[in-house]
């Protein structure tokens, strides 16, 4: 996986998308994904619609959290960025 994430690396794809296209190409996707991926996913999505702080302030917020929801957001971007130019045929 480290290596798809180098090949990332100068190109229009992000790291989530390398392994959304590449990933069946040498894993099975179900043996890689944890129940706590879809929790974590739906916390931030939670967190976002309503406008509701990880912790009372930054230094009080976990680190691990800040990372997975950096992560998150990011490849969300990515995947809104890659739909939109879909959609205009780009």
């Amino acid at each position: 996986m480290e290596r798809l994430a180098q090949e990332s690396d100068g190109t229009k794809f992000s790291v989530g998308q390398q392994l959304y296209y590449q990933i069946h190409f040498f894993a099975n996707p179900r043996f890689l994904w944890d129940r706590e991926y879809d929790q974590l996913i739906e916390e931030y999505y939670m967190m976002e619609s309503m406008n509701i702080p990880i912790a009372r302030s930054l230094d009080e917020a976990p680190a691990q959290k800040l990372r997975d929801f950096s992560l998150i957001k990011q490849e969300a971007l990515a995947l809104q960025k890659h739909y939109t130019e879909k959609q205009r045929g780009t």
